[in-house]
């Protein structure tokens, strides 16, 4: 069950005053429930400034102000369309894209990954050849692999 119950209850007024506390579920509640969500003007609330019944604030006056408005105001209605963004599909879907890599990304890693196996792959014939070397000392062993350039003191 959720909260959806608490709706019609006494309290139309949610604050959430944190910088540090991640409190963005109960904030979404409180605006699915159509209360008023006042938080601080911060990055971590930008999406729910899009919501008609989130008010934010840079400071004290500020707060003291929408705080006012917001005891003796009613919250608007939320749209349907801004209403589907609280539900947990929404949710899930924002989180997949926020995950997602494009495919100039992946086509860079994916690059960047052949060309390490290539010099990995490299350095080990090189290894090979200098421990199957039956040369005097390493450094003749590695000047006589080919593509090698060895330059001594």
């Amino acid at each position: 069950s959720d909260h959806s119950s608490l709706a019609g209850d006494a309290y139309s007024i949610f604050i959430n005053p944190s910088l540090t506390e991640v409190l963005c579920t109960t904030t979404a509640e409180a605006i699915a429930m159509n209360k008023w969500a006042i938080v601080p003007s911060h990055p971590s609330n930008a999406f729910f400034m899009q919501f008609p019944n989130c008010l934010s604030y840079c400071n004290r006056r500020e707060f003291v102000s929408i705080l006012e408005k917001a005891r003796y105001n009613d919250p608007p209605p939320i749209s349907e369309e801004l209403f589907r963004l609280l539900s947990w599909e929404a949710a899930t879907l924002r989180c997949v894209r926020a995950a997602a890599v494009p495919k100039r990304d992946a086509a860079r890693d994916d690059r960047i990954s052949r060309t390490t196996k290539e010099k990995t792959s490299s350095l080990k014939k090189v290894y090979r050849s200098i421990s199957s070397s039956s040369s005097s000392s390493p450094s003749e062993a590695v000047a006589s692999y080919e593509g090698i350039g060895l330059v001594t003191p």
